[in-house]
């Protein structure tokens, strides 16, 4: 739907694939309400983290939502960004709202999406009905009041790169009272989450900083304790299996 002056949404996507980002915009175009689209052109590295790319881009965000959308996600249906809109009306200023997420305590992923548009599901997660309250959620799809990012902008030094930096926002809306929440958005993310050694040093990093915050730490593609020493073990485990090409991709 082309744009309109009275949107309550804007749709942020940072992207390196210029053909991804179009199947992106096809696919955003055909959702039934009126929407801001703001796309960062990282083709040539201009950025070295999506927390960098997407704090340069905060101030210009004047819709009362924001949405931080991946290059590969497609929609299954018309009126998904209608429902996400209103799932975000419902939450309080503050929390922070995704697609999927984790929660401590819990052994599956709490999700909403899909990894084709035949419908697959992810393995190892459970479909959620509504909203329901996690720690973290994925960097696939989340998004919250403007206000929520402009007064409390993405970790630059805790996230260098572009791993955990909705994982990590989510915990320090935790830590100030805030809440997290996923929902039953059926989006299609057609790639798979990765560990790498970014990942691990993240991982490591946000664990650190955030374990007063959650004894457990289980991201959509991770899992471990925060507390020393368990946390460090579990660090130097991964470590392990990246050099032993267990995990696929070692940088």
């Amino acid at each position: 739907m082309a744009e309109h002056p009275d949107v309550r949404l804007t749709v942020v996507c940072c992207y390196n694939d210029e053909a991804q980002m179009q199947q992106l915009k096809e696919s955003l175009y055909t959702q039934n309400i009126a929407f801001r689209l703001m796309l960062i052109d990282n083709r040539q590295g201009r950025f070295s983290s999506a927390a960098g790319a997407y704090n340069g881009i905060l101030d210009q965000v004047d819709t009362p939502y924001v949405v931080f959308c991946h290059q590969d996600v497609l929609f299954t249906g018309t009126d998904l960004l209608e429902r996400f809109l209103k799932y975000l009306s419902e939450i309080k200023e503050g929390d922070i709202l995704g697609v999927a997420g984790g929660r401590q305590g819990c052994d599956y992923v709490l999700t909403g999406i899909h990894t084709d548009l035949q419908g697959t599901c992810v393995p190892g997660s459970r479909l959620v009905d509504g909203m329901e309250t996690c720690d973290i959620v994925d960097e696939c799809f989340f998004g919250g009041s403007t206000k929520t990012f402009q007064e409390a902008p993405f970790d630059e030094k805790l996230c260098p790169g572009w791993h955990l930096y909705a994982a990590e926002r989510c915990l320090h809306a935790k830590e100030e009272g805030h809440q997290v929440l996923v929902c039953d958005l059926p989006v299609v993310h057609t790639s798979g989450g990765t560990i790498s050694a970014d990942y691990n040093r993240t991982f490591l990093a946000v664990s650190k900083r955030y374990a007063g915050t959650v004894w457990f730490l289980r991201t959509t593609c991770c899992y471990a304790p925060t507390t020393f020493p368990l946390r460090d073990l579990a660090y130097l485990y991964r470590k392990i299996k990246l050099r032993l090409g267990m995990y696929g991709r070692k940088n």
